[in-house]
Formats: structure tokens, sequence, C-alpha cells
């Protein structure tokens, strides 16, 4: 049940112990992670890494880099089968997990810190990490599948980055979801400032444009043509099945990055003022003109975020 309070925003320390001769515990410590322990059998997740070890043997420390070996629950890493490198909780070569005792078949060939077999059945430990924050509310999906659109803490440059941890709005729903609303505390760390490839979404009344993937780095002062095909709600308004492509014309935005196929009702996603609409940074949001496909029925405010690509 204790997996079930793990938050989705912090990062974990995962520790697997067993008991020794001496009275004490010999251990192996998991790298810092945004994955969640869960105990179902086929759910076990890689983490690749520095694991630290420790107890009656002397203290050391091995990189696991993954192989085609894993474990079936939990969280670990094997840098091969048989006799290689490994903190790998398994019940397929020793004892099912038991969730309510905290406890499983774990192997750990080499280096053996347990002493002993090689699998045997371990306790596990969970620690967050104080203060260190999910970089992304694209991150925070991948370790926790299923999580709710809404508000989370987030720290995009991590705990040794300048920045401190901020909210930001998490579309988790929209296309894939994944999506980290584009606030200025987000838009200033290292990676949304640098060339690395992204998305955009554009998100009014539960209906959507999608850009085109380009290194495009987002301004409130400025704007950018994005040409290319552009993605628009379709008849389920989650699923970007509609499109269009936009050759770009001399019609161009005010902020941020969009596309105009040319002035009046021509295709377009073109970020422009409008009566009644107010330009916003602080919640991400601002005035935003397509008169053909007219997605939204006139020009809106849509909510701005966006989704790295790998």
């Amino acid at each position: 049940s204790y997996t079930a309070l793990l938050d989705p925003n912090l990062f974990h320390y995962y520790l697997y112990t067993v008991s020794n001769a001496v009275g004490s515990k010999n251990w192996y410590r998991s790298p810092l992670t945004g994955l969640l322990w869960n105990y179902t059998i086929g759910t076990g997740q890689n983490l690749p890494g520095t694991y630290l070890y420790g107890g009656t043997v002397a203290n050391g420390s091995f990189s696991c880099l993954n192989s085609t070996e894993s474990n079936n629950y939990g969280i670990g890493c094997s840098t091969g089968g048989g006799a290689n490198l490994k903190v790998a909780p398994t019940s397929q070569f020793s004892t099912a997990p038991t969730p309510a005792s905290g406890i499983g078949g774990t192997c750990q060939d080499k280096p053996n810190a347990f002493g002993g077999a090689a699998c045997q059945v371990a306790t596990f430990w969970e620690r967050p990490a104080n203060g260190y924050y999910n970089i992304s509310c694209q991150a925070i999906l991948k370790a926790f599948p299923g999580s709710p659109s809404g508000l989370y803490t987030i720290d995009p440059d991590g705990p040794t980055g300048p920045g401190a941890p901020f909210n930001a709005l998490c579309e988790m729903a929209m296309d894939g979801g994944g999506w980290t609303q584009l606030v200025p505390a987000y838009l200033a760390t290292p990676r949304l400032q640098s060339a690395t490839p992204r998305q955009y979404l554009y998100l009014y009344g539960g209906k959507a444009f999608r850009s085109p993937t380009s290194s495009l780095v987002w301004s409130y002062s400025y704007s950018q043509d994005l040409l290319g095909t552009w993605f628009y709600s379709g008849a389920n308004p989650m699923v970007l099945s509609n499109s269009f492509t936009c050759i770009g014309s001399s019609e161009h935005g005010l902020y941020g990055i969009g596309c105009s196929g040319g002035s009046g009702g021509n295709w377009k996603v073109l970020m422009w003022s409008y009566s009644g609409l107010t330009l916003n940074p602080t919640t991400a949001s601002g005035p935003v003109c397509d008169d053909s496909p007219n997605l939204w029925n006139g020009c809106q405010a849509p909510t701005f975020y966006e989704r790295g690509v790998a």
C-alpha cells in the first residue's frame, strides 16, 4: 500500500537490504530516479546508472548500462545473465514479492554484496530526495503512466541547476499527453533555450493545434514562422487526426510560433492581437487566430504547452 503514496513529483532512491551475521544489513542503493516502484509481476523497470553497495563487504559502486536481462517487478538493472553485475528484483529465480511486507526475491550475482546465494529475499526501502522534482510533465507521465492533467511541481534544470522548482499545468491526455505549460520559469530553463527538437500545443475549449517538430525557441516578445504540417483535433478532440500544410506568407504573428498561409480566410495558426483577448505570459495564454480551419470558432486565447521530441 505504501507504493500508492509515492509522489510522482519527486525523485527517489531505492534501497535493497538483507540482514547479515553481525546484526546489521548488507545493501544496495539505486541511482536517483523519478520511476515509481510496482510489485506487480511483469511491471519491472530498468534503471541504468551507478549503484552503491555496502555492509559487511567493502563499500563500493558499479555502473549498470542495462542488457537483455531485466527484473520482472520493482526497479533494478542487470549488465547480463548469469554471473554479471546486477541488482534485479525478480520472482524467476527466487521468491515472489510480498508487497505487505516490502520484500521479494532479488538477484545480485555480482558484486554479491548480500553475501551467500546470488538470489535472496531482500527488503525494499524508499527515500525521497528532498527538493528533487521531475524535470517536465513528460517525465512525470513516463514515470507514472495515467497521471491526470493538472498542476504539478517540476524542476527542469534538475537538482544542480540554479532554478528553483515551480508549479506548471500538465496536459496529460491531449495527443498522448506530457505537455508542459509555457510559463516564464519553464521557458528560462536551459533545454527550452537551446535548439533541441520539440513540439508546441495550443489548447482551448478541449480542442488543440500541434506544431510541426522544430528546434525553434518560444518567445513572448517576438514571433517566428514555422512552416510545415500542423495537426489539429478531429472527431475525437483528444486525437489530432486532422492536418494542413502551411507554406507561409507575408502575414506574420506578433509573438510565439505559428504560421499563416495568407491574410483573411486562409489556413493559419497565427499569434495575433484581437479585441477582448490579452497576451498573458504568466498563464501562458494569448490571442491566436485560425481563420481556417476555424477550429475554435474565431480568434481565442488558448494555453500554450511544449513537449520534447526524442
